[in-house]
């Protein structure tokens, strides 16, 4: 069982299976698609010495034992759990996802005073303007079409939309 592995174990590899854990290639030759790791799509020859990354998956495989050619590689176990080199990935981007940045938080303070403080000017810009239609100090003829009311938002939305 997988759960029994552990550094140092020889693990045979037939093509087409997932790589139980990290290794180095103990005997044998095989194509290894490590596009779950490196994002490259062409299978990798892997011979003798090379490092193997668990839960990539052995495209070929196959050692020449004498004349013979047997169906399977072998790999010394390096790493297993969370010493694996896809384990240590995850755990990287957790924490990148997890921490905040300090600017963030400047960021955020910033805004928590900015986008009330607009929202506060807006409204604002749009009573101001329509006190001044109410009380004529805007003349009629800048507004003939359309409510007071309208050219107000108008201004106030605008100042929003600025802002």
């Amino acid at each position: 069982p997988i759960q029994q592995i552990q550094p140092g174990d020889i693990v045979k590899i037939l093509k087409g299976s997932s790589i139980p854990a990290d290794g180095e290639l103990a005997h044998g030759e095989m194509c290894v698609d490590e596009s779950m790791i490196t994002g490259e799509s062409i299978p990798v020859l892997k011979t003798i010495g090379s490092v193997v990354l668990g839960g990539t998956i052995c495209t070929e495989t196959g050692s020449l034992d004498g004349e013979k050619m047997t169906a399977g590689a072998f790999v010394r176990v390096t790493g297993v759990g969370s010493s694996t080199a896809l384990a240590q990935i995850v755990k990287l981007v957790q924490d990148a996802q997890s921490r905040q940045v300090p600017i963030q938080n400047l960021a955020d303070t910033i805004s928590a005073i900015f986008v009330p403080l607009v929202v506060i000017l807006s409204f604002s810009t749009f009573l101001i303007w329509y006190g001044c239609c109410k009380g004529g100090l805007v003349p009629s003829a800048w507004y003939q079409d359309e409510s007071p009311a309208t050219f107000s938002l108008l201004f106030g939305i605008a100042c929003l939309v600025i802002s």
